[in-house]
């Protein structure tokens, strides 16, 4: 099933106050058992949104990221361990911090 939004969440526990969950779990088709759910996760926690999940750390930062994913799309063909060898972090800093200026008629 598809993750219910955080503001959907709040909705079905306003609902709730005055429905059933298996009213609640027709307005918003869902299961019954997804709002019997929320709705012990908010009486637990007074709180609708998803707990922090354990887990390894990022390695890279979100600006990596999408300077690796700029650099992928640059060179389609690529494989990964061509990227890896391409990617450094000086070569990253210099795809951001690269400006070029064009003379007006060039632009």
């Amino acid at each position: 099933m598809p993750k219910i939004k955080p503001e959907t969440k709040v909705l079905i526990i306003k609902n709730l106050k005055s429905k059933s969950p298996a009213e609640v779990a027709d307005i918003f088709n869902v299961s019954k058992r997804q709002v019997e759910r929320i709705r012990k996760r908010y009486q637990e926690t007074g709180d609708v949104h998803d707990r922090p999940r354990s887990g390894r750390p990022h390695k890279t930062t979100a600006r990596e990221d999408s300077l690796l994913v700029r650099l992928s799309k640059a060179s389609p063909m690529s494989t990964a361990s061509q990227l890896q060898e391409e990617w450094t972090p000086a070569r990253l800093l210099a795809m951001v911090s690269t400006v070029v200026l064009l003379p007006r008629n060039q632009r």
